[in-house]
């Protein structure tokens, strides 16, 4: 569904995901609900390096 990368929260100085969502899906309002839902619930993904 998208790029997953790790990154540098500067606000709360902890690692986390950014993930990027693909232009096709922009204008989906499921994939974007479902692109938030994530973001609020699972601030780092299983399986991220450390």
């Amino acid at each position: 569904m998208g790029q997953v990368w790790q990154g540098t929260d500067t606000q709360l100085n902890r690692q986390g995901a950014l993930k990027i969502l693909p232009d096709v899906f922009a204008d989906d309002p499921d994939r974007l609900a479902r692109f938030q839902r994530e973001a609020q619930v699972n601030p780092r993904p299983r399986g991220m390096v450390r």
